[in-house]
């Protein structure tokens, strides 16, 4: 069984946050800055398959990654 594990809850001296939240929006913002990088070096490639072929892997790869949470298969 599963069990439930208590809200750890991170304190500073003027921040007091959850340790979920705070890890949930440091995996967002690093992909989309992978996203946003990706997407430059296309643009930057202009259209040279040999150049672009590992951007297009990290994009798919990371809105796999992303949608995968989002659509949900047990139903």
């Amino acid at each position: 069984m599963e069990e439930i594990q208590e809200a750890v809850v991170w304190n500073s001296c003027c921040l007091r946050t959850d340790k979920r939240a705070v890890v949930y929006l440091s995996q967002i913002g690093f992909a989309f800055c992978v996203l946003g990088f990706s997407c430059t070096m296309l643009v930057v490639s202009k259209g040279d398959c040999e150049q672009s072929s590992p951007y297009f892997s990290l994009i798919s790869f990371l809105l796999g990654k992303l949608l995968s949470s989002v659509v949900d298969t047990k139903n």
